[in-house]
């Protein structure tokens, strides 16, 4: 990384973050960005570079999807769909970091084998009873947060019947294009809470000092293999055409990522 006449000239020869603001292209070889786009990371050449450029994201959504809705202690239960997604397993991986239980809901077999193995403390797969199926799970326990990421309003009702009353429903995705629902009954008997995260607004509104720390959080737990989503493929951007066909395969096991020249 190079720096300006008026920049901090210790950025030099950094690695930092882009923050995924839309005002600039990452599509790139080289861009040129002000010195406010970016977060410097304290990270050795022992941190996976593939793992790195994917932290303004997902990782960023699952913190915050943790940290900003309900005060979570070790041993509170939260739920979520959409679990194989990369906002799910971060979500997973970071909870068990915390000693936060998760019961995750997916919609194939497959799906449920893989959230296992990244520690999900109970999985069931969508279908016929899935409201009764969730509460067996949780063998008596209440969801205190339920992380909503199909706006399938069958699955968010049966998530939301295991939530405790007053509790929250937070949207992150829309994989239906639905508009997200919670049955009107626990909206006004119950106190059921529905909010809906967006990571640029998070970038937007969160201050400078707090968005290092996050990232800073994060980029350490990457370095230490704590933290990481499966990358199915890499192509260089003169193979866009092949990465967008790639990317766009159903039931895909993995991330779709460019790779600079000279980056392995």
């Amino acid at each position: 990384m190079r720096v300006g006449d008026d920049v901090d000239r210790s950025l030099t020869g950094r690695r930092v973050l882009i923050l995924p603001t839309f005002v600039q292209g990452t599509w790139a070889e080289q861009i040129v960005l002000p010195a406010h786009s970016i977060v410097p990371l304290c990270v050795t050449d022992e941190a996976d570079v593939l793992q790195l450029p994917m932290l303004p994201v997902n990782p960023a959504t699952a913190r915050a999807l943790l940290h900003d809705y309900v005060a979570l202690r070790p041993g509170d239960w939260i739920g979520l769909n959409l679990a194989n997604s990369a906002v799910g397993h971060y979500v997973i991986t970071l909870a068990k970091q915390a000693g936060i239980k998760t019961l995750a809901v997916v919609r194939r077999e497959e799906a449920a084998k893989q959230v296992r193995e990244l520690g999900a403390n109970a999985v069931v797969v969508d279908g016929p009873e899935l409201g009764e199926r969730i509460a067996a799970a949780l063998n008596g326990g209440q969801l205190r947060l339920a992380l909503e990421g199909t706006t399938d309003p069958e699955q968010t009702a049966a998530l939301v019947r295991s939530l405790e009353d007053g509790g929250t429903v937070v949207t992150f995705a829309a994989a239906t294009g639905q508009a997200p629902s919670v049955p009107v009954g626990d909206l006004i008997y119950r106190g059921i809470v529905l909010r809906a995260f967006f990571i640029l607004n998070w970038i937007r509104d969160t201050a400078p000092e707090k968005r290092q720390e996050v990232y800073t959080e994060l980029a350490a737990l990457v370095e230490q293999g704590v933290l990481k989503a499966p990358v199915e493929a890499t192509y260089s951007l003169q193979d866009y055409q092949s990465a967008l066909s790639h990317a766009a395969r159903p039931e895909r096991t993995g991330k779709i990522l460019f790779v600079p020249q000279g980056v392995r």
